[in-house]
C-alpha cells in the first residue's frame, strides 16, 4: 500500500490539465483540425471533472465562442448549420461548456458564466440580424433555446455526479 502512492493519480488534478490543454488548442493559431477536434469535444468532459485554479479561470475567460466557431466553420470534420440545437451541435456544445463553468465552483462562477454567456447572446443576435429576425420570433427561439439549455444542464449535472 505505501509503495502504491507514487503512482497515485489524482483524477481531478488530471482533468484541470487537460482542461488547460484543451483550452489553449482551441485558441492556438495555426490549430491543427484533429487537435482542436478532441479539444472541442473534451472540454467539457474535463471541466466537469477538473478543480477551480486559477489558470483555469484565465484560459476560461479568455475562451472566445466566436473564434471557435470561426474554426468550426472550417474545419474539415464538421458540415452543416452552426446553430442547430443538439448536444452535437456547436450550440449544445457551448451550453455544455457554460453549464461546466457553473459546477466548477469558483468564487465567482457566476461572473464567468454571465461573462461567456453574454458572449454566446452577441454571437447569436448577430447570426439572427444577418436573417433579419423579428423581436417575436427572437423571443420564441430563446424559450426553446431555455428548454434545450436546461435538458443539457440535467445531462451535464449527470456527468458531473458519474465522475466523482
Amino acid at each position: 500500500m505505501a509503495r502504491s502512492r507514487q503512482f497515485y493519480i489524482n483524477p481531478r488534478l488530471m482533468h484541470t490539465k487537460f482542461a488547460n490543454q484543451c483550452l489553449q488548442d482551441l485558441k492556438a493559431q495555426g490549430r491543427n483540425d484533429s487537435v482542436f477536434r478532441y479539444a472541442y469535444t473534451a472540454l467539457s468532459f474535463h471541466l466537469v471533472g477538473a478543480l477551480p485554479t486559477p489558470d483555469l479561470r484565465r484560459g476560461i475567460l479568455d475562451l472566445s465562442f466566436d473564434d471557435v466557431l470561426q474554426h468550426l466553420v472550417n474545419a474539415s470534420f464538421v458540415k452543416g448549420v452552426i446553430f442547430q440545437l443538439s448536444v452535437d451541435s456547436p450550440s449544445g456544445w457551448i451550453t455544455l461548456i457554460l453549464k461546466s463553468i457553473k459546477m466548477l465552483g469558483f468564487e465567482d462562477s457566476d461572473h464567468i458564466y454571465a461573462h461567456q454567456l453574454a458572449a454566446y447572446d452577441r454571437l447569436i443576435m448577430m447570426e439572427l440580424d444577418k436573417y433579419g429576425w423579428k423581436a417575436a420570433t427572437k423571443f420564441l427561439l430563446s424559450i426553446v433555446c431555455i428548454v434545450r439549455s436546461t435538458w443539457n444542464y440535467l445531462i451535464c449535472q449527470l456527468r458531473g455526479y458519474l465522475l466523482r
